[in-house]
């Protein structure tokens, strides 16, 4: 019963991460570091680039690459491509057809190791995965949504994480 709290508490966070993206448009990753630098992005950038991007073309596969293997296993059936695509769709509904999501990075925050720690206890408490937590950012970022029509810009911010050489989001 515990364990299907977390899982749910794990989906709903994750559903608002998509929602406060979904507002804005309206509407396992185990990939090497060779090609993180193809991508040419910085590596703690790499997961905000999955889900900008992911939700952008309504690729789940992508969108879900921003999260651990123990995370996004546990949530794929909710974020399927169907679900991406509504989101798209509202999208071009709002901004016009083509509607494209880019992300620009505005500052980054380095997380002292204690919350590091914390959070490698908190994945450990929610997911039963011991993993060891390297280096962590708050990255501030602005989300343009772009259509034919109209576009808008809104700030936020994401914690990545690097675990085992990766970067991820884990919002708990």
């Amino acid at each position: 019963m515990l364990k299907n709290t977390k899982v749910l508490k794990i989906v709903a966070i994750i559903a608002m991460l998509v929602m406060s993206m979904y507002m804005l448009t309206g509407c396992g990753n185990n990939e090497s570091k060779k090609d993180k630098k193809a991508d040419n992005v910085e590596g703690y950038e790499q997961p905000i680039k999955y889900l900008v991007e992911g939700l952008s073309e309504a690729n789940s596969e992508k969108f879900l690459k921003a999260f651990p293997g123990f995370i996004s296993e546990q949530v794929k059936q909710y974020f399927d491509d169907d679900y991406l695509q509504t989101a798209l769709d509202r999208a071009e509904d709002e901004y016009g057809a083509n509607a494209k999501m880019t992300y620009k990075v505005t500052g980054k925050e380095e997380i002292s190791e204690d919350d590091l720690k914390d959070m490698a206890e908190d994945v450990k408490d929610s997911y039963d995965e011991d993993v060891e937590i390297t280096k962590g950012y708050v990255v501030d970022v602005e989300i343009t949504t772009k259509g034919d029509d109209t576009e808008d810009t809104e700030e936020d911010s994401f914690d990545v994480y690097e675990i085992g050489g990766n970067w991820y989001v884990l919002d708990l």
